[in-house]
């Protein structure tokens, strides 16, 4: 084993990581998976970003969650991309969901490996020997906080941000030719598009270039600067204009609640310092850290807030210290703040206070810095530093082995998680839905109930506390859950649209029209896009229970407020004037339709209902005319064209 060289324990090591989360090749999809990763999902609906390869261009013109909400900032197109394309070559040719999540969790566990690989080779380039960068390796390789990367199938962003983002630095390190500075910048790129944390890259880049220059005695902070504006500057900035594009052609961005800038604050240097701990000791993993594990830290002098920042405070001053004589502990400590400053929520926030999917970069920097330290141990103390280091080595890779299977499926996650995190409000909410799909709907109730009192916020639990109250027949107790559905600020995908329907059905079936208008109203005024999506499905509920000129004005105001949210107001309103019987106004908003843009089902509907509305208006001869032209037109539904020939036989009959 002496005899080995450092290039065989290099191998020694990636197979090592290979092995360790090999047993993650037998999951299928979980969490978040089976919204951003599952071609066709549990609600019958295909993901057009996954089931089909699209045109290149549309995975950078569309947001990451396309499909799940109707509009989110997040912009990761190159991981939809490399999901999209594994389905399309291997996955859809699998059986059964195993079948198709093979492809994607074998990707995760070989680019873990590649990532191995990459943090040899920046250990190398940091300046450690071999030894110290195959030590370097191995504790990035087996490191526990990873196991939710590599484990599922979402944490391929994290992966790739990593690999083309490593990359690029050891690209750019090397001697600056033209070539490699292309190269580099096109990694760079890429490391940008497969998840936004990816930009920490530009500072990592600069800081590697100015160790290697700090090394050889020479200038280092104008290199550094010079070096990632040629690499990093113009990938970030193609990318940046992308998002903003992307953004900018949003229908619709969820409002998820905010907090003041005190709080967020104070609040995400507390997640940052937890980020720290479990980067060096990473005990009690967990699929989720909400709000509920953090609470909102609202004062200076707060416990957690001191603790947290004098820890973060005393990494940075040893990176400054250590600059000099140890400058690989140094780069280390850095590459640990430079890679977790973005997700921190201490500059912005981002939605979470802390995962650990976000570590998978910044634990590289501490690896790299515990490396550097071992290598400096005093041989007096070495076997101790040593003995430490295998017990941490074995008790992480035993770690990862029970978190593998964990991850197998949302019934294992949620079933472990449920009793393993007892603070996390969207743990039970999902345990809850496992719940559901399983039929166990007498377990519901108490789970979801769990999920309201640890946050108040969480919008979906109850309206599916209301759902339960509905079928219960305890009506003034589901108006009670979906009128705090409407109040809370957290939702996931439409659930203010489906409460707003929900409480709008109760109001129509006690023949309260009053109540049901003024709640729309009420919500129209502070999520006016919310009204406008269910618009639809509230004209059918209050047809014959509300006039139609109230019903024609609150879309104009609608329109007005929420132009992006549809595009068939007119078809909107002409409807509601022909389901009260108002043929001439409906004739009048109909026309109008059909001169907007819609999808050619949608005109076809809209020609059919404008027919029907000119026979009762007694405008036989433009009712045939628009009949007749609808059955000429190419490809035409079936359904529609029975009830077009059915309509024109009525037309004719009343000659």
């Amino acid at each position: 084993m002496a005899r080995l060289r450092p290039t065989h324990w290099l191998a020694l090591v990636l197979g090592l990581t290979f092995v360790l989360y090999a047993p993650s090749l037998g999951n299928t999809y979980a969490f978040d998976d089976r919204f951003a990763a599952l071609a066709v999902r549990d609600d019958g609906r295909a993901n057009r970003m996954v089931n089909s390869l699209q045109p290149l261009w549309t995975y950078f013109t569309t947001h990451y969650w396309d499909g799940v909400y109707p509009g989110d900032v997040l912009f990761r197109p190159i991981t939809t991309l490399s999901v999209a394309i594994l389905h399309a070559w291997f996955g859809r040719h699998g059986a059964g969901e195993w079948g198709q999540a093979l492809p994607q969790h074998l990707a995760n566990v070989l680019l873990h490996v590649v990532a191995t690989w990459l943090a040899y080779r920046l250990a190398r380039r940091a300046g450690l020997g071999r030894s110290g960068s195959v030590v370097t390796a191995l504790l990035f390789g087996v490191h526990a906080i990873h196991s939710e990367v590599v484990a599922g199938v979402v944490g391929r962003s994290e992966l790739l941000a990593f690999v083309f983002g490593a990359g690029a630095v050891v690209v750019a390190t090397g001697r600056p030719t033209a070539v490699r500075l292309g190269g580099a910048a096109v990694l760079a790129f890429l490391a940008f598009g497969s998840k936004e944390s990816g930009l920490a890259w530009t500072g990592l880049l600069g800081l590697f270039v100015a160790l290697r220059a700090r090394r050889t005695g020479q200038p280092w902070l104008r290199p550094a600067l010079l070096r990632s504006a040629l690499v990093a500057g113009p990938g970030a900035a193609l990318f940046l204009l992308l998002r903003a594009r992307m953004i900018a052609s949003l229908p619709f961005v969820a409002d998820t609640g905010t907090v003041d800038g005190l709080t967020l604050r104070l609040t995400g240097t507390v997640g940052w310092g937890w980020g720290l701990l479990m980067s060096l000791v990473p005990a009690h993993l967990a699929c989720d850290h909400g709000p509920a594990v953090f609470p909102p830290v609202t004062s200076p002098v707060d416990a957690r807030f001191l603790l947290a920042a004098g820890a973060l405070t005393a990494v940075g001053v040893a990176a400054v210290a250590t600059w000099r004589r140890a400058p690989v502990v140094a780069a280390g400590l850095g590459t640990f703040l430079l890679g977790s400053v973005l997700t921190s929520n201490v500059l912005f926030g981002i939605g979470v206070p802390f995962a650990e999917r976000l570590y998978y970069t910044p634990s590289f920097g501490l690896c790299l810095a515990a490396s550097a330290v071992l290598a400096r141990a005093p041989a007096r103390v070495r076997p101790l530093v040593w003995a430490v280091a295998a017990l941490w080595l074995a008790w992480s890779g035993f770690m990862v082995l029970q978190r593998n299977p964990v991850w197998a499926n949302d019934a294992a996650l949620f079933a472990h998680e449920y009793d393993n995190q007892p603070r996390s409000a969207r743990i039970a909410l999902n345990w809850a839905g496992v719940l559901r799909k399983a039929g166990r709907e007498a377990e519901l109730e108490p789970v979801l109930r769990r999920v309201v009192e640890l946050d108040p916020e969480m919008a979906a639990a109850w309206n599916e506390l209301a759902v339960l109250a509905m079928r219960a027949g305890q009506t003034e107790v589901a108006i009670a859950h979906l009128q705090a559905c409407l109040r809370a600020r957290r939702q996931d995908g439409d659930v203010h649209r489906v409460a707003l329907e929900n409480l709008v059905r109760i109001y129509a079936t006690q023949r309260q029209p009053s109540l049901a208008l003024q709640t729309i109203e009420s919500v129209a005024a502070r999520e006016p896009a919310t009204v406008a999506r269910a618009f639809t499905a509230l004209q059918d509920l209050l047809a014959q229970q509300v006039d139609v000129d109230g019903i024609v004005a609150l879309a104009g105001r609608l329109q007005q407020a929420a132009p992006a949210a549809r595009r068939d107001w007119d078809r909107q309103r002409g409807l509601a004037c022909y389901r009260r019987q108002a043929w001439s106004e409906a004739v009048r908003y109909l026309e109008q339709a059909l001169h907007q843009e819609a999808s050619p089902l949608e005109h076809q509907q809209t020609s059919l209902l404008l027919a029907s509305a000119l026979l009762q208006a007694g405008d036989r001869q433009r009712a045939r005319d628009t009949v007749q032209g609808l059955l000429a037109s190419p490809g035409l539904v079936p359904e529609l064209a029975a009830s077009a020939r059915d309509l024109l036989q009525k037309v004719d009959g009343g000659r």
